[in-house]
């Protein structure tokens, strides 16, 4: 459910926070020579939350570890996800890595630092983004104040920018890639590209359960209405089969969005009830909720009216 109300960065963690595509992904995404210092098959997706000296819990998008080639030691992996312009994605990423580093060396007894690689897969409005930390210091510093203050170089794969996407991933990965560039806002140009990866990868690729899960995605993305998105399908897809299974996804998801829709107008009203005090099974006769969910509304309406 979380890749209906927060499409972006549900689709993004659940897609790529598996060992095989993050795998993939990162191919294509790091200077060869760098990725070739990654020892093969040694990675894995690591957890992705990390807690404060107050127990505060803080968490990553995707994060995994491999080992360097013809060492013991590891690197770390670090990879977010950014769907709009964020200045300070700098700074979250550096708290991320500190949290890293202070679990690895309470937790290994250690008197190195574990090597980070911090990723952004940015995929908002076109923009260029500094890879540095540096360029939030003010610019008339002079070399000698800014050369001592923290440094983090982010590695950046900005989707907005064009041709960001080679051919050499799988059908599956270059779908994902090509959804996360295009079903917010260029649903034509995403229906004609996924005509084409319909060709190259038959019918095995349009029935198996990732890209079932692109098609989630992408009619919970778009911005379109329904009947614009019907009209697209209908207009742009050519496959009979992936035809099918998108008219058959966007009905779903669309029925889905209308129900949540509804349901949370009942919620509403009951609030409003609970505020000119009606009783639970008024509310539950009127609205169709639950008793159980209007004592859910009820517990912080009342909270609301003690602190105010």
């Amino acid at each position: 459910m979380e890749i209906l109300h927060k499409p972006h960065d549900g689709f993004f963690r659940t897609f790529f926070g598996r060992t095989r595509e993050l795998g993939e992904l990162l191919q294509q995404i790091l200077p060869a020579e760098l990725f070739r210092q990654l020892d093969p098959g040694s990675l894995k997706v690591e957890p992705d939350s990390y807690l404060d000296e107050k127990g505060r819990e803080y968490f990553s998008d995707i994060a995994g570890s491999a080992t360097i080639a013809g060492q013991k030691h590891k690197i770390y992996i670090l990879v977010e996800h950014k769907s709009w312009p964020n200045k300070w994605v700098h700074l979250q990423m550096y708290h991320y890595i500190y949290r890293i580093w202070k679990q690895e060396l309470k937790e290994q007894k250690s008197s190195v630092l574990c090597p980070v690689l911090p990723i952004l897969f940015y995929h908002g409005p076109t923009r260029r983004i500094d890879p540095s930390l540096r360029s939030l210091f003010p610019p008339s510093l002079s070399a000698e104040i800014r050369g001592r203050q923290p440094e983090l170089d982010l590695i950046i794969y900005n989707l907005s920018l064009p041709e960001t996407i080679p051919g050499s991933c799988s059908a599956t990965v270059a779908a994902a890639l090509y959804s996360l560039k295009y079903a917010r806002d260029n649903l034509t140009a995403l229906l004609r590209v996924l005509n084409r990866l319909a060709r190259e990868g038959g019918t095995a690729f349009l029935l198996s359960p990732d890209f079932k899960q692109i098609q989630t995605y992408i009619f919970s993305a778009s911005s379109l209405t329904e009947q614009e998105i019907h009209q697209q399908i209908y207009t742009e897809v050519t496959n009979p089969v992936l035809q099918e299974e998108f008219m058959s996804t966007a009905q779903l998801i669309m029925q889905r969005g209308r129900q949540e829709g509804m349901r949370e107008k009942a919620r509403e009203d009951a609030r409003r009830m609970l505020d000119k005090g009606f009783s639970i099974q008024d509310i539950v006769d009127i609205t169709g909720l639950s008793e159980q969910e209007i004592k859910d509304l009820q517990e912080p309406h009342n909270q609301t009216q003690i602190h105010a």
